[in-house]
This record gives C-alpha cells, structure tokens and sequence, in this order.
C-alpha cells in the first residue's frame, strides 16, 4: 500500500466495491444467506421486539414510561459528594452516540449496512449511562464494562420496571439447572419455540437472559479458578444482552447483521433495538435526576442541547421531565 485512502461506496444495489489505489476493486456482496447467520439474525430480532413490546404492554407511550419511572424512584435520595464532571463525561458520551442512533439512512442496502453497526452504537449509549448510574448508586466509579454492568444490573433488578428488572443468577451447579430466575412469575418457563404463535413476551426473554446467563459463565469461569458449574458470573439483565449484540457486531459475527433477510426485518431490527435503547436511557436519566439532584443533571443536558442540534429528543425528554416532578 502506498498510504492512499481507502474508499467504500454503494453502488445503486447490494454491491460495495473497496478498492486501495493501485489495485482492482474488490466486490464484497450483501446478497448471502447463510442459514446459520440468518437464524441468529431472526433470534436476536425477536429478542428485541420482545423487550420492547413488554415495556410498552406496561407502559404504552413513552410518556406513561416515564411517569413511571418518576413514580418507582421516588425512594431514592441524592449522592452524598457528587463528582458532575464524571457524570457530564460518561452523559455526553450517551447522549452524542445517541444521536448517531437517530440517523436513518434510505434504501433497504444501505439500511442493512447501517444496521451492522447499530448493535455498537446502541450499546455505547447504554453503556455510558451505566457508567454515570453505576457512579450515583454509591459514589463509586465503576470506569469500566464489567463493573458498570454488573452494579447497574444489580440496582435495577431491585427496582420495580420490566423488563430491566428481569434476570438471571447463580452458577448453574452439577444438574446444570441450579442458575435461577429474578422478578420473572413463579411457573414461567423458558420457550422453546420462540417465533411461535403463543410465545409469551416474557417467555423469550426468559429464554434470552437464560442464554446469556450460561454464555456468561463459559465465557468466564477459567479466570475464577472455579470450575464451570461453580462459577457464579452475577446478576445477567438486559444490559448484558446488549453487550452481547455489541461483540457480535463488533468482532465476532458482523454477518449476522449483513445476512440478506430483508428490507421490512432490518427495518424492524433498527426499530426494537431503538426503542430499547431510548426506553432504557429514560429509565437511566430519571434515577440520575433522583440521584444528581434535579438541576445538576438538567443543566448538563441544557448545556448538550445548546450545543447539539441533533439533540431533539434529549431536548423534549428534560422539558417533559421538569412538568413530571
């Protein structure tokens, strides 16, 4: 390579051509379909429109969501010391990535593209609010992925709001069963037909969370120095499943996201994992404005609106805030 830069465009179909000056354009296709990559597709689609269809079963506008927020926090007292510059960095951070989320590019090839990058940026958002809810719970900094999930995880499974309250812990011990269910109803078992006509929301989530949970714990036990079945990863949430898409996305399986499943299921793709990230950075921003003080964390996005004007949604979300305390 002689230090040219590299170009990528779209060219009127599912083709993207790469070329490096000095060598013959490359096409990489789009139009594959993998039966395994499509299956993962599907699945994790399904996951997130049952996530979202949960919340709004409960909570059918975003209005009605956040009053109820206000309502299940009104426990919660401000943080003794208060570090705002951590809170401003880790905020910022959430709510600039989120307005990459609200770009929606036009055409179904350039969507699917688009969407193979979503899973990050979603997560990041998610992520960064975590950090700043992590740090309010108890003055503690988390400054990191696993910790920031893990105490954020563990504070929301405490409070009263599915489906972030919805879990899965313990070390799955010699039957491979011991790992139990949290905040789920009593009898409910996982699904195992997933796309199925009488699949409950709840169902597959459970079977979501289950999933990860055991992920969790393969993925993490050869570094407890436990074996397998006594290794116990934590509370596995919501959060966790992001983070899941997030590595899919960003390392280990970018053609789940590229998988030729079409134009109206990638756009239904974008849209559950939109509405889980908004519902879920609501459900954050609320605690913080318990925790931060009301005006702490109100001036921070006022100063981020002033500045962004992309910021349109953050902007609606505080004026409804301040009519709603």
């Amino acid at each position: 390579m002689d230090g040219s830069p590299v170009w990528v465009e779209l060219l009127g179909g599912p083709v993207v051509v790469v070329e490096v000056m000095g060598t013959t354009p490359t096409p990489l296709s789009f139009d594959h379909i993998d039966a395994d990559d499509l299956r993962r597709f599907e699945t994790y689609r399904n996951y997130l429109q049952r996530f979202c269809s949960l919340s709004r079963s409960e909570h059918p506008t975003w209005l009605t969501l956040a009053q109820a927020c206000v309502a299940g926090t009104q426990a919660l007292q401000p943080v003794g010391s208060l570090d705002a510059s951590w809170v401003r960095r880790f905020m910022g951070i959430a709510w600039n990535t989120e307005c990459l989320l609200n770009s929606v590019p036009e055409g179904a090839d350039l969507l699917r593209v688009h969407n193979a990058w979503l899973p990050v940026q979603a997560y990041y958002t998610v992520y960064a609010a975590a950090e700043a809810l992590s740090y309010v719970i108890d003055g503690e900094k988390a400054d990191g992925h696993t910790k920031a999930l893990r105490k954020a995880t563990a504070f929301l499974v405490k409070g009263p709001l599915a489906p972030w309250n919805l879990a899965y812990r313990g070390a799955k011990g010699s039957s491979g069963k011991q790992h139990r269910q949290m905040n789920f109803p009593p009898d409910l078992k996982p699904e195992h037909n997933l796309a199925g006509a009488g699949a409950s929301d709840i169902g597959v989530i459970a079977t979501c969370l289950k999933a990860e949970h055991q992920n969790r714990i393969k993925e993490d036990y050869k570094g407890s120095g436990k074996r397998q079945y006594e290794y116990d990863p934590g509370v596995t949430g919501l959060l966790h499943f992001l983070y899941r898409l997030r590595i899919r996305s960003n390392y280990r399986g970018i053609d789940v996201f590229l998988v030729n499943a079409g134009a109206d299921a990638h756009r239904s793709f974008r849209e559950s994992l939109l509405c889980v990230v908004r519902r879920t950075l609501t459900y954050f921003e609320v605690v913080l404005l318990r925790k931060c003080r009301r005006s702490t964390l109100t001036e921070m996005a006022d100063a981020f609106v002033g500045r962004n004007r992309l910021a349109e949604q953050l902007k609606n979300r505080f004026v409804a805030y301040k009519k709603l305390y």
